[in-house]
């Protein structure tokens, strides 16, 4: 060996030495106090003795003569010191700690004025459309659109447009410039800019589940409507109480057909007469079809995200929109609401020609589907709850909730409303005042009460919460290595989740029974959902934390079966005793409702995320996050041949 590599050989090794000697009290200190293995102190000094045990062995090894016998064990030991080193240093680089000095921040916050410009191009998006729809041609300038749009003093605004095919614009104030380009991809002005969705010169923050995709339907004329296509209601999310996803009138036929809107879709689709109305995620599009034919009716744009399916009333649709782009600020009084990106609101639009009625701007998102109650609508407005009439929108009443309710859809049980209040409460009001009858804690150590929606069954309210999972749990329930993992301080039980569900009595919120549904570790950003479908005294959840649908007897919480079939997170479809799904690895699935049998599979044309199937007549129809409406025969369906 030569001397210049037994010198470098030698310096290696007194630097591994002082390298892991540093560590190890580092290790040492930081188990000790809870920073680097959180827990009881019994499971600190577990972390503490296994670090002294892994360094330890690492500068024996490398304080040692080397020998035959220890060839191997001196680099494993090694590297098991080195892999230790990495886990004790990455969290802090990833989560804050590192991440300003070494790395920079990966976006910049949104300043008030590229919120405010955001805010305009929105507004000014829904008012492009409904200049369109009156004058067959995109508007040249903002002065056309200012029956719809509040006007920016003091910007600069660039407009261009292609007669009716789309549209383009540019506007810049106070030092800050946004822009956005409509249907027509040659007015794209960079990679970065997704249709219908603003873009500013600093990059405006959004999170992977908030990523808008570009979807571009075919251009075609819109057919619009007849008196005799107009009928029945949809008063609330999946049609009623109960959520079964059941138009209650329109054409009974078996329809095949299938359509695409310009826009990502993540919430079910209304039907009621022979239309069927479906909102975008992300660039607000919103369209009605013909229920026989798939044919456009007409399209629109809110001003915002459309997260659920709209209200439909007699002569009026009703569709709430915002977003969660921003993190929750503070709403009326103080209160937290879940706040978002401007515009929030509300809006009620003619059935027959999509012609706007009225529109409301509302302080918190509206990220649910409206509630019908005679001449009312309501809305869930972050920490607020919102009632005007449906003739001309005067505000009716509104009241103000214990917290917020992001993504929770309201439950209209006959006159009353029941919502699910962040982190674990359920309240119930009037529908007709606004009064409050009561608010009941169901869980002190659950959450997403506000994100769930609640489903009626015989009297009871069935409520989806989730909670973490505690160390003994996770033993009982099987996932003992995890636990292991857990005490010793190398992982953590963050990621693993079980949702339950609670009965309790409408009328006095007082809880019945409770059923825990499983433990699992699929979770994904957003909306977690789980919302009940009732048939038949049966309560059907898809968990989409562990994948499973679970089948609750409505009376007792008794538990008659669990399927894992990788559900997604939207409601399933009960009918002719078969439990109809989407998955979210782009399957369709039919189990049997009496056993939780798997009755067949199907591949989809994408990925159905939390829309859920909706039945009209003979037909079903599912959308899809690729922006295509499928409508398909009922059977077809229920053999998976959709």
């Amino acid at each position: 060996m030569r001397p210049s590599t037994e010198k470098w050989r030698r310096r290696s090794r007194r630097f591994l030495i002082a390298f892991f000697a540093v560590h190890l009290v580092l290790f040492e200190v930081s188990a000790l106090a809870g920073l680097a293995f959180t827990g009881p102190p019994g499971r600190r000094t577990a972390g503490a003795l296994l670090t002294a045990l892994v360094f330890g062995s690492a500068l024996a090894a490398l304080a040692a003569a080397p020998r035959p016998s220890t060839r191997l064990l001196r680099p494993l030991v090694i590297a098991v010191a080195l892999l230790l080193t990495i886990r004790f240093h990455l969290p802090r680089v990833f989560n804050g700690t590192y991440k300003q000095v070494v790395f920079g921040s990966s976006t910049r916050p949104p300043t008030e004025t590229q919120e405010r410009l955001v805010g305009f191009l929105r507004e000014l998006a829904a008012a492009q459309e409904q200049y369109r729809m009156r004058q067959r041609s995109y508007a040249p300038s903002v002065d056309s659109l200012l029956p719809w749009v509040t006007p920016l003093p003091g910007s600069e605004l660039s407009l261009t447009r292609h007669d009716k095919k789309g549209w383009a614009a540019r506007v810049s104030f106070n030092g800050s410039t946004c822009s956005v380009w409509v249907r027509d991809s040659t007015l794209r002005g960079n990679i970065r800019e997704f249709e219908g969705s603003p873009t500013c010169d600093a990059d405006f923050p959004r999170t992977p589940n908030q990523l808008v995709h570009t979807v571009l339907a075919p251009s075609r004329p819109e057919a619009g409507f007849r008196v005799k296509d107009l009928g029945g209601r949809w008063a609330q999310h999946r049609a009623d109480e109960r959520r079964t996803g059941m138009a209650r009138s329109g054409a009974g036929g078996a329809y095949r057909w299938t359509t695409r809107i310009g826009g990502e879709i993540l919430g079910p689709v209304a039907v009621a007469g022979n239309q069927v109305f479906v909102g975008a995620h992300g660039n607000g599009e919103f369209a009605a079809l013909s229920l026989d034919s798939g044919t456009l009716g007409f399209r629109l744009r809110a001003p915002n995200w459309i997260h659920h399916e709209p209200a439909v009333a007699p002569e009026l649709v009703i569709l709430g929109f915002g977003n969660n782009e921003t993190a929750p600020g503070l709403g009326p009084r103080g209160v937290a609401a879940f706040g978002g990106s401007a515009p929030s609101g509300a809006a009620a639009y003619d059935r027959r020609t999509g012609i706007e009625r009225w529109r409301h701007y509302t302080s918190g998102t509206v990220m649910t589907t409206p509630v019908v109650h005679d001449s009312v609508v309501a809305v869930i407005a972050g920490n607020e709850l919102i009632a005007w009439r449906l003739s001309d929108g005067s505000e009716v009443w509104r009241a103000l909730l214990p917290g917020v309710s992001p993504m929770g859809n309201p439950l209209l049980l006959d006159t009353l409303l029941i919502i699910g209040v962040e982190p674990a409460t359920l309240c119930a009001l009037d529908v007709r005042t606004g009064e409050h009858l009561f608010c009941r804690v169901l869980s002190t150590s659950a959450r997403t009460a506000g994100h769930s929606s609640a489903a009626a069954a015989d009297g009871f309210v069935l409520k989806i919460l989730t909670e973490g999972v505690s160390l003994s749990r996770a033993v009982r329930t099987g996932w003992w290595m995890k636990a292991l993992l857990r005490l010793v301080g190398v992982a953590s039980l963050e990621d693993l989740l079980e949702q339950e569900i609670v009965a309790s009595e409408s009328a006095s919120g007082r809880e019945r029974w409770r059923v825990h549904l499983g433990i699992g570790n699929l979770q994904q950003p957003g909306h977690t959902a789980g919302t009940p479908t009732v048939a038949d005294g049966v309560a059907y959840v898809p968990s989409p934390i562990n994948g499973r649908i679970i089948a609750v007897r409505t009376d007792s919480g008794r538990v008659l079966w669990s399927t894992d079939v990788n559900t997604a997170r939207g409601s399933v479809l009960v009918t002719r005793g078969a439990v109809l799904a989407a998955t979210r690895d782009t399957n369709f699935v039919v189990l049997d409702a009496a056993t939780g049998r798997v009755r067949c599979r199907q591949r989809l044309l994408g990925l159905s995320d939390r829309a859920g199937p909706t039945v009209a007549g003979e037909t079903g129809i599912l959308a899809l996050r690729n922006g295509m409406v499928l409508a398909r025969p009922l059977s077809d369906w229920l053999n998976c041949r959709a």
